[in-house]
């Protein structure tokens, strides 16, 4: 079970989810076979709820440079009670050893969800050098907006955290429901900022998408705003930025709308204020759907996107599912790369 993946400065590939009851982690080398120098067969998994309950991955993370990465997902915090999942935040070795560094609730002992939404490692380019690690979760009965978490990677240290509920009224083009914020990805936009990308709606529909921008070195908010409403907005499911060696690159967007997924590439315009690029499919996303036999219906549904820097070629990964008549139901893993340049598939598959 895959939940997300990121490329290493070293053009490795890592994706992280869950096998059985405990998180998971493999990497591959740049060729796509097993890296043998990450615990020997290129895959790990351990128990990170350190009780021995289920627990899995959602996110993982690398510095700019350097093969250690950073590991965030939820365990199951209670095994008494069905609806108590607790985030924690693991330190993965470029040998493949995991060591859980924090366990935390959001949203008190409530016993319910946490998710873990987004994760980024920040700071010195210095190898396997971090001056901040930040982790977006959720709490599904206080705090759909999102809680961002600061850690400390010199002392595993938790230096704040700061629940986003409110601080859309009043913000800037912010006149969708603002009762019911949906923190959708977390984007590093430089060694200091990140950018919480989210969605107002009502449980149902999306109407508008809202961007909150904070330092995370002291944990000021810099910019609050909202796309401007438009009909049919996309459902963002992950974000990555391609800096090309600069702060601030081109932002792409893992989306889905309606049966197919795709990318929506944004850019950056001033005062740390992002949007949808009008050089890159006239602003809008750019799908990928797949065929289906007679009688079945194709839905392609996103999971994560990567981002090959060194062509500036986004890859969508997730699954593609088909339904018939009678709900018989079908599911494959679905990767679809798009060229950045002129948004031709370079190549889309699933898996047999």
């Amino acid at each position: 079970e895959v939940h997300a993946g990121q490329m290493s400065p070293y053009d490795k590939m890592v994706v992280v989810g869950r096998a059985g009851t405990n998180s998971a982690a493999v990497r591959f080398t740049s060729n796509g076979l097993d890296d043998t120098v990450f615990a020997g067969d290129g895959g790990i998994d351990w128990d990170a709820s350190g009780i021995g309950t289920s627990d899995r991955a959602h996110a993982v993370a690398h510095g700019e440079f350097g093969d250690l990465f950073w590991v965030a997902g939820t365990y199951d915090s209670d095994p008494s009670a069905s609806t108590d999942d607790d985030i924690y935040l693991a330190r993965i070795s470029n040998e493949g050893t995991p060591s859980v560094v924090a366990r935390y609730e959001l949203g008190g002992n409530d016993f319910r969800f946490d998710r873990v939404i987004g994760l980024a490692a920040l700071g010195s380019p210095n190898i396997g050098f971090h001056d901040s690690v930040v982790v977006l979760g959720d709490n599904e009965s206080t705090d759909y907006a999102g809680t961002v978490s600061v850690f400390d990677p010199s002392n595993d240290a938790l230096l704040s955290s700061l629940s986003l509920q409110n601080l859309l009224p009043g913000a800037t083009n912010c006149n969708g429901n603002l009762d019911d914020p949906k923190a959708k990805a977390l984007v590093p936009i430089s060694e200091r900022y990140v950018a919480v990308i989210g969605e107002l709606g009502n449980g149902i529909t999306s109407e508008q998408v809202y961007v909150i921008v904070l330092d995370v070195t002291d944990g000021e908010i810099y910019t609050t705003y909202c796309l401007p409403a438009s009909a049919g907005v996309p459902s963002i499911v992950a974000g990555v930025v391609d800096d090309q060696g600069s702060d601030f690159g081109k932002m792409f967007l893992a989306v889905n709308v309606g049966d197919k997924f795709g990318v929506w590439r944004w850019r950056y315009n001033s005062g740390l204020r992002y949007g949808p690029d009008p050089d890159y499919n006239a602003g809008q996303p750019a799908l990928a759907g797949f065929a289906a036999a007679a009688g079945q219906i194709p839905e392609a549904v996103a999971s994560a996107i990567i981002l090959d820097d060194v062509l500036d070629r986004p890859v969508v990964v997730g699954g593609a599912h088909w339904t018939t008549s009678q709900s018989e139901y079908d599911y494959d893993v679905a990767v679809t790369r798009f060229l950045a340049a002129d948004l031709l598939l370079r190549d889309s598959f699933e898996t047999p």
